[in-house]
């Protein structure tokens, strides 16, 4: 049995699950809760004790902290585009989110019209509520 079901076991034993459905919903909504918050703690405690070995120089006989090695890979575009260009035009692209940044919610707008006609952009359409307030008064 892992530590997770013997933790839930013991939470269930000492705040038994209603039968009621609606009972049940709000003790599940409720436990979810406390949980979301006691693993807040917990993590909050797990970085301080870390911080403290690491701080301390703390040593252990059966023990050993290790670093979290995260590996990033990535493309040099530009030695890709100066090596093999072909390669590079096939596999380019912008993200929607640089494009949108570029190009702001107008100049997408625009883009999506030119390419879809102005016609068709109602499904993919939305207007704010913030910009709408601007204009007209919210009462």
């Amino acid at each position: 049995m892992s530590d997770a079901e013997i933790m839930l076991r013991a939470l269930t034993a000492a705040h038994p699950v209603p039968e009621n459905l609606f009972e049940k919903a709000l003790w599940l909504s409720e436990m979810r809760t406390s949980c979301a918050t006691l693993a807040g703690v917990l993590d909050r405690e797990y970085r301080m004790t870390i911080e403290r070995i690491l701080d301390t120089h703390a040593e252990d006989e059966v023990y050993e902290i290790l670093p979290v090695i995260k590996t990033e890979r990535s493309i040099d575009t530009d030695v890709l585009r100066e090596e093999d260009p072909e390669m590079y035009e096939q596999l380019a692209f912008i993200s929607a989110a640089t494009a949108g940044k570029a190009l702001g919610k107008k100049g997408l707008r625009a883009a999506m019209a030119e390419k879809f006609g102005e016609e068709n952009l109602l499904r993919y359409e939305s207007v704010n509520v913030k910009d709408v307030e601007a204009i007209y008064d919210p009462e």
